[in-house]
């Protein structure tokens, strides 16, 4: 049974955040991280229990009451009758976990491959997390099958999405329905590395976001998609 200890994840790994461009203007203009409530992520399974984890409690609830001498079903109403949903005061900003850039989120987070992509670290996330922050490696699973007793919810996702990689950042807020993310200051230069520009992106916007970048005085250096080296056939060799 996999704990949370079993899901940190080292300082030193490297980790990515692909932007389209008006996610990148916010984090510019503001200078803040935007995390999204975990039931708005896009995953209707985000924050819930599996199959097992329902069964357990059912029958926590039931062996509850024959020890305490309660009516059947006592705690299970005392259960359903929660005023807030728990994942309305969790908030999560999701990265990559790789050494390497990948197509796949290029494609699916950078505006169909016309977008940045930030690549920073574990450790220098870390650093810009308020103090109740939380940083892990996300655990996936089969919600049929598996059981998530010793994990938070926040940390689970389906095996269909486990090519994603996903390390999250989490914080934790009073419960407010109204309140849909939070944004969190931070600290630009600190936290990236390097900055590169999608493989995909036209050479009018590439020369656009090198002046928004210079305008913003950031720092890190910004360089195009590794993808967009060329590559090399042993056929096209001059005599």
């Amino acid at each position: 049974m996999t704990s949370l200890d079993a899901l940190n994840v080292d300082d030193s790994q490297i980790i990515w955040r692909y932007f389209d461009f008006p996610k990148l203007v916010h984090l510019l203009e503001t200078s803040s991280l935007f995390f999204s409530r975990l039931d708005l992520l896009g995953d209707p399974f985000e924050g819930s229990v599996t199959t097992a984890d329902l069964s357990a409690l059912v029958q926590g609830w039931v062996s509850m009451s024959e020890e305490s001498g309660t009516p059947a079903g006592y705690y299970e109403l005392e259960h359903r009758h929660r005023n807030s949903d728990p994942r309305h005061s969790l908030f999560v900003s999701c990265w990559h976990m790789s050494d390497f850039e990948s197509v796949a989120m290029w494609r699916l987070y950078a505006g169909d491959m016309k977008g940045i992509a930030l690549k920073s670290t574990v450790g220098k996330l870390r650093t810009q997390l308020p103090s109740e922050g939380r940083i892990r490696r996300v655990k996936y699973i089969d919600y049929a099958v598996d059981k998530t007793s010793h994990l938070s919810p926040a940390y689970c996702k389906r095996n269909a999405f486990e090519y994603e990689r996903e390390v999250r950042a989490v914080i934790s807020r009073s419960s407010n329905p109204s309140l849909t993310g939070v944004s969190i200051k931070l600290n630009l230069d600190s936290i990236v590395d390097e900055i590169r520009l999608s493989p995909e992106l036209p050479p009018w916007m590439s020369d656009l976001l090198h002046q928004l970048l210079a305008r913003y005085c950031v720092k890190a250096p910004c360089l195009p998609s590794l993808l967009d080296k060329q590559p090399q056939f042993d056929w096209e060799l001059e005599a």
